[in-house]
């Protein structure tokens, strides 16, 4: 792994194939090799939908994972827990597997990539840039934390159905969209949301002890339910028209500054 590798051919086979360094490893072939593929750093280029074989991407460190074109790929994919996979963006991707482990998922770029599996990733999602857009069926892991990190930054849950996450954040520039879904989540930490965030019929349910800030001009129409911790409101849009079916137990803690 000390050179970048371009390889064109066809990789067949039931054997696995083991990615190591930092450099960059370049699948173009329409491959079938079945025993999956290790990464243990550095990055993979990937020229077609097939280039992965049909076995698993297992991703044991930190790696970054592009396409030279708008791909779609079918295999599951595990993180582990001292991995991550950056996804770089120069082009859309699509992510039909279920994406399972420890580690954690970063979205860089400016291109959408689509999650379809019944994912359940525990080391949570950042989204840095671009869009993550869950597709018909999609999910994200009950306890897994989601950031929108970066200015421009997008999250749409308009396809997935209703969703569970752990902790929300977000930095102002950033939007959720919600279609008519409802968003259930929180954790023990505070957290905040200062984005956008977007649905017609599309709602929030707040757990965990923690205490959740929005700031945001939000347009939301399905009500905000607190059912855990504190909702403490930035400013007089963060309800948007939602205000008057918000549901805030009395045994909890509800500000607006």
């Amino acid at each position: 792994g000390g050179q970048p590798v371009v390889l064109n051919g066809v990789i067949s086979g039931v054997g696995n194939l083991g990615k190591n360094g930092a450099s960059l490893l370049t699948l173009n072939g329409t491959n079938t090799f079945s025993g999956g593929l290790v990464v243990n750093g550095g990055g993979l280029l990937l020229g077609n939908s097939s280039a992965l074989g049909t076995g698993l991407l297992d991703i044991n460190n930190a790696a970054t994972l592009d396409t030279s074109a708008a791909l779609t790929l079918g295999n599951d994919v595990i993180i582990g827990a001292a991995g991550s996979l950056n996804v770089l963006g120069g082009n859309a991707l699509t992510l039909g597997g279920a994406i399972s482990g420890g580690g954690g998922l970063i979205k860089s770029g400016a291109s959408t990539l689509t999650l379809n599996g019944a994912n359940t990733f525990t080391g949570g999602l950042n989204v840095a840039a671009g869009t993550v857009a869950l597709g018909s069926g999609g999910s994200l892991a009950a306890t897994g934390a989601v950031s929108l990190s970066g200015a421009g930054a997008a999250l749409d849950l308009s396809l997935g159905g209703n969703q569970t996450i752990g902790a929300l954040s977000g930095v102002a520039g950033s939007t959720m969209a919600l279609g008519g879904n409802t968003l259930t989540f929180g954790s023990a930490t505070d957290q905040t949301f200062a984005g956008v965030i977007s649905g017609v019929g599309g709602g929030l349910v707040k757990n965990g002890s923690g205490v959740q800030t929005l700031t945001g001009a939000n347009t939301f129409t399905g009500g905000v339910a607190l059912n855990a911790g504190g909702l403490l409101l930035g400013n007089s849009g963060a309800l948007a028209p939602a205000r008057s079916a918000s549901t805030v137990p009395r045994r909890w803690t509800a500000a607006l500054r």
